[in-house]
């Protein structure tokens, strides 16, 4: 799928994906893993991050791992390997999975991937048709792993997944100055540093990742106190974007005051983020994963306008290697 159209029907594949995982989750629900060990490659890991942090928020030791690290023998005392692939066809994802005896559910887009065929259990949330630099893929992994990590920790899903959908489409047709003050904001930069500390790691992951593979634009993932060890000194034409409150003034605070413009995307506006230099954008979000959403939303606009201002093809990328993808599971 084109991605400008991918943009377009984010909303309607929301409510379509949300709908599909309430009556996933209400026919079978997942026994709660007492250690989960939750892996990923690329926009799949990074959406990881809010389930992790929500994990662990309630008392679970869930450690969040790139596929391609995954080594049995330390992770054998896991008792549950979450495994996402929005395809199901990443090589890594699935070759860790077949790499252990620890069961393994598989949180895909495609209920017949080679993923889901070596998994003890799925979870399927389309199919939907997804654009080569990830948007329904991306939020339809939030929203499966958001409501299973609420089976898990609360007993069912909560009832703001049915109007997300419509949320998300509300907070577009709000969104097109915002879109083109952050473009032009963003241009005017050699590079972005994006920064994420605790629970928003994955949400700065996402975000650097989607801004280079749409626009080509140089990107770094930082959380929030590793960049106050040696990642902050950058040059004048180093853009900022922080992503999420957790150590948001710690990061602006020294930038701003030295002269460099910073971006905070946040569902909360702290007072003390008030100072020349720093713009903050509130997002319309109840809990975490949605904010990954919403931020997800508003820079995947971004990123297509960037783009555009780059003469860029979000729909054209120069290196993919035929070796991160699987059309069938080994037997």
């Amino acid at each position: 799928m084109k991605y400008l159209d991918a943009l377009e029907a984010q909303a309607a594949n929301v409510t379509s994906m949300a709908r599909v995982v309430a009556e996933v989750l209400g026919r079978t629900p997942p026994p709660a893993p007492r250690r989960p060990v939750l892996i990923g490659m690329g926009a799949s890991y990074a959406a990881l991050g809010a389930a992790e942090h929500v994990l662990r928020a309630h008392g679970g030791p869930a450690q969040r791992v790139v596929a391609s690290d995954f080594d049995p023998a330390t992770f054998e005392v896991c008792d549950l390997v979450v495994a996402l692939s929005q395809s199901g066809k990443s090589r890594e994802t699935l070759e860790a999975v077949q790499s252990t005896a620890v069961p393994a559910l598989a949180v895909v887009n495609i209920a017949g991937s080679p993923l889901a065929q070596a998994s003890a259990s799925t979870l399927a949330f389309g199919p939907v048709p997804d654009s080569l630099a990830s948007t329904a893929g991306y939020t339809g992994s939030l929203v499966a792993m958001g409501m299973l990590t609420e089976v898990w920790t609360t007993g069912r899903p909560g009832p703001g997944w049915r109007s997300l959908g419509e949320r998300i489409a509300a907070f577009r047709s709000g969104t097109a100055q915002l879109v083109a003050d952050l473009t032009g904001a963003l241009a005017g930069h050699s590079s972005v540093d994006v920064i994420g500390s605790g629970g928003y790691s994955g949400a700065a992951e996402a975000g650097a990742l989607l801004l280079r593979e749409t626009s080509t634009m140089p990107t770094a993932a930082f959380s929030g106190r590793q960049y106050l060890h040696g990642p902050m000194e950058a040059g004048p034409g180093v853009g900022h974007l922080v992503i999420g409150q957790t150590d948001a003034a710690a990061v602006a605070a020294p930038l701003a005051a030295r002269g460099h413009p910073v971006i905070i995307i946040s569902a909360v506006a702290d007072p003390a983020w008030a100072q020349p230099g720093v713009r903050v954008i509130t997002l319309p979000a109840h809990s975490l994963t949605e904010e990954y959403v919403f931020t997800a939303i508003l820079l995947q606009d971004v990123a297509a306008a960037l783009s555009a201002e780059r003469s860029t093809d979000p729909d054209d990328f120069g290196f993919i290697s035929p070796d991160t993808k699987v059309e069938a599971a080994a037997p």
